[in-house]
């Protein structure tokens, strides 16, 4: 196994793979509970109910699985395994919710919301932050280091002296920024 291999991002998928075909058979338990036969989708609310909280889970696997991998390679792996493993929380909590009444599906609707937001935000940082870094030559795990989190062990940090940072004081047009960069350190300006 490679030393980076993505460990974290593989067990979170597979943990979901398991928790989609776990909703899968709790379709397949009502089904036999209200004595429902395949191709049949239509019956008692309940089994309705039940039948379109798990698609509406496989409608939105595809995004999480893109969004989840994105994230773990492009911004940091632990961070979207972490959100990952709530986005599979939430889904259960709308799944429960779902079955009992279509009111009481939303808690877990709005905290999937959030978990796919977050996933979302992070990959696409992260994406940006590898273009920066890749096709312009700016240290793009700046763009990361200013929310705490870099791509790469052996970026550079956020402060004054980081590339990103000196690039944006020249953009802006900030004259005699290399005395300002010497005055302070990068410990100093961390929270950059």
């Amino acid at each position: 196994m490679a030393p980076e291999a993505p460990v974290l991002l593989a067990a979170v998928s597979l943990l979901s793979a398991f928790h989609m075909g776990y909703l899968a058979r709790r379709v397949g338990w009502s089904r036999m509970a209200h004595k429902i036969m395949p191709p049949a989708v239509s019956g008692p609310p309940e089994f309705e109910r039940t039948f379109r909280a798990h698609q509406n889970c496989v409608e939105f696997y595809p995004l999480f699985l893109v969004t989840l991998w994105t994230c773990g390679i492009f911004f940091n792996e632990a961070a979207a395994a972490g959100t990952g493993l709530l986005y599979m929380v939430a889904r259960q909590i709308y799944f429960n919710g779902y079955i009992k009444s279509t009111r009481k599906r939303l808690p877990g609707f709005y905290l999937t919301l959030a978990a796919l937001f977050t996933l979302s935000l992070l990959a696409l940082t992260g994406v940006a932050a590898r273009i920066l870094d890749q096709y312009f030559h700016m240290n793009g795990g700046g763009l990361q280091s200013l929310l705490c989190c870099p791509v790469r062990p052996d970026s550079a940090g956020p402060g004054l002296t980081h590339p990103v940072f000196s690039s944006w004081i020249k953009c802006l047009g900030i004259k005699g920024h290399s005395k300002t960069l010497q005055r302070f350190s990068k410990d100093q300006l961390r929270w950059l």
